[in-house]
């Protein structure tokens, strides 16, 4: 049995563990109740692009490449494992609704910042998101400040988008 084999099924296992014991805590990095998500093979590691569709979307005067998470699936994976974003700026995550949406790092890799829209774009909160260690049975949560539709996570501080407004018009 090959190491990557074993630590694939050690990581997966570790994954499940936690999110099966105790208080399930805030939602995924993704903004959705679930079990971390399982790890991906290399190529998923480094290829956002592959993972998802992607669009432009406009914040502020800034047009954006990015992944679009729209999907119940797609919000659950979210940029988990991540470790290049390629040339996608961000991920936008689309929800059907303005409701309050909870954030983690869990399995995430690289740090993020997150600003939660609602639904006539206007910003409702803001993070700064450290990646949360694989063994830690406990993440912080990052809670939008009201009902958000929209969240859109992109790489620590290449972005200041926390007083922007979110064209909806260029949402997908």
């Amino acid at each position: 049995m090959s190491k990557r084999f074993v630590l694939l099924v050690a990581v997966s296992l570790l994954a499940a563990s936690c999110a099966t014991g105790g208080d399930p805590g805030p939602s995924s990095s993704t903004g959705v109740e679930s079990d971390p998500a399982e790890p991906p093979t290399s190529a998923d590691i480094v290829t956002v692009d592959r993972l998802f569709t992607r669009s432009t979307v406009v914040v502020g005067d800034v047009s954006l490449n990015v992944a679009v998470a729209d999907t119940k699936e797609e919000r659950a994976r979210g940029l988990m494992f991540v470790t290049d974003m390629g040339d996608v700026d961000g991920m936008l995550f689309v929800f059907e609704d303005a409701a309050p949406r909870s954030f983690w790092m869990r399995n995430t890799r690289l740090p993020l910042d997150i600003v939660f829209f609602d639904a006539a774009g206007s910003p409702v909160g803001d993070y700064l998101m450290a990646p949360c260690p694989d063994s830690s049975t406990e993440c912080p949560g990052y809670p939008s400040d009201a009902g958000a539709m929209f969240a859109l996570e992109t790489v620590a501080g290449v972005y200041d988008f926390a007083a922007e407004t979110l064209d909806v018009s260029s949402v997908p």
